[in-house]
């Protein structure tokens, strides 16, 4: 697991930089449906497992739809990172 997890007031925090993000990002680790972070560090563990999961599918290149200004597109993304 990338970054590092800490705690504040009992309750579990990620702080993580993602690929592609210009700064670190501390997230909540909050379970599906709960309003605050887990005390639990297994279920932090889970959590910070599902963000990363979620953040590398919206990362992931997608299928080339046939369209010009797609393929330019990835083109200048790619050549900016």
């Amino acid at each position: 697991m990338h970054g590092h997890f800490y705690q504040r007031n009992d309750r579990w925090y990620w702080k993580i930089k993602f690929p592609g993000d210009e700064k670190i990002s501390q997230i909540p680790l909050k379970p599906a449906g709960s309003k605050f972070a887990t005390k639990d560090l297994k279920t932090a563990e889970i959590v910070a497992d599902d963000i990363w999961q979620k953040k590398l599918r919206e990362s992931s290149p997608q299928k080339w739809d046939g369209k010009l200004a797609t393929l330019v597109k990835k083109y200048h993304a790619r050549n900016l990172e």
